[in-house]
């Protein structure tokens, strides 16, 4: 099995199965993974393959399976998530697999020029991500990144962020579908949802990252994120206000979080 994501199968005393929201206390976290496992291996279960009926398995050999025998491979950044000494041998943590996607890219010539006028700017954008409020989410990037005297690079993504044209400082430009290894090489921090692909992107360029998570495994990535010390810790996209916003870009700023790739 090859995972991108920690907390899935393998029990970690600090952490509960991603399934499961906040940090608890190391007996509930360990549960969390009792009980998402049970569910695995019940839906695996029930999955129409003859084999199991044949040879008479059950949801027990099939959790055991996955925790003493299937090898996984957590495809994520040691720097992010170390390897806890509790997990079995055939439980490894490799490197996050990026693919080369600016090899067959071309930057626009406007966006260039941009970084011309305008090097190392801020990059904020959160991916195929949704929210309630994306007009004011857009509207206190740009608020903010101009009292801060910062350019800032936004990704509209599929609609998390919405500026209209009219609305568009000259410190400020929209990208879309855009490779970060070829954009991160050139931001000073970035701003995002917390995906693990943007988040070990950033972390191979060595940039300071804000996560604001929306769902899921996002959360987790911002508390490793600020475990790890690359980047403060962030707040859900329910929370985003000017104030929130400022106050956390101020932090990510500071130099305090500057990395090596």
């Amino acid at each position: 099995m090859l995972c991108p994501v920690p907390c899935m199968i393998h029990a970690v005393d600090y952490e509960p199965n991603v399934g499961f929201g906040d940090p608890g206390s190391q007996w509930w976290n360990r549960l969390t993974y009792y009980i998402a496992n049970r569910v695995y291996s019940k839906c695996i279960l029930g999955l129409p393959k003859e084999e199991f009926q044949l040879h008479d398995v059950d949801y027990a050999r099939i959790n055991a399976f996955m925790l003493e025998e299937m090898p996984v491979e957590y495809a994520i950044s040691a720097r992010l998530f170390p390897r806890p000494s509790s997990w079995p041998a055939h439980a490894t943590i490799t490197e996050f697999r990026e693919r080369d996607k600016a090899k067959h890219w071309t930057a626009p010539p406007d966006l260039l020029q941009f970084l011309s006028d305008y090097p190392d700017p801020l990059y904020v954008g959160f991916g195929s991500m949704v929210n309630e409020k994306p007009d004011e989410v857009g509207q206190i990037i740009l608020d903010v990144s101009c009292e801060m005297n910062l350019p800032v690079l936004l990704n509209a993504g599929w609609g998390g962020i919405r500026v209209s044209d009219g609305q568009l400082p000259s410190h400020a430009f929209i990208v879309n579908d855009i490779p970060y290894d070829w954009l991160f090489s050139r931001v000073r921090a970035v701003v995002h949802h917390g995906g693990s692909g943007t988040t070990h992107s950033a972390l191979r360029f060595g940039k300071p990252q804000l996560l604001i998570p929306h769902i899921s495994d996002q959360f987790l990535w911002m508390r490793l994120v600020n475990a790890a010390g690359f980047g403060p810790m962030g707040f859900p996209i329910k929370a985003f206000t000017k104030d929130a916003f400022r106050t956390k870009l101020t932090e990510l700023l500071s130099g305090e979080y500057r990395k090596p790739g």
